[in-house]
């Protein structure tokens, strides 16, 4: 199920590629994503699944990110932010 997401930075930044699905349409695409490289990279498949753990907030359960650093001349400062789709731009957030 499509939704619009939280973020505004969504369309452009490379952060949060998953913000358009619903919560359980993220465990649904994780879990398929899991039972499919287990399949191809492995050759196996488990004989049982763990219920995936839920956080009771949809935002804001991320404790880690990945930011990248550079220096931008023109503006003679230094910009950090996420990277862009498929790009190595930085989103100014």
């Amino acid at each position: 199920a499509r939704m619009t997401p939280p973020c505004d930075f969504a369309d452009l930044c490379g952060g949060c590629s998953l913000q358009h699905m619903s919560g359980d349409a993220q465990i649904e695409f994780k879990e398929n994503t899991l039972r499919e490289h287990f399949a191809h990279f492995g050759g196996i498949e488990p004989e049982e699944w763990i219920e995936p753990l839920r956080s009771e907030e949809s935002l804001g359960y991320r404790r880690k990110a990945r930011l990248g650093v550079r220096y931008v001349k023109a503006r003679e400062s230094v910009l950090v932010g996420f990277r862009e789709k498929r790009n190595s731009f930085l989103t100014d957030i």
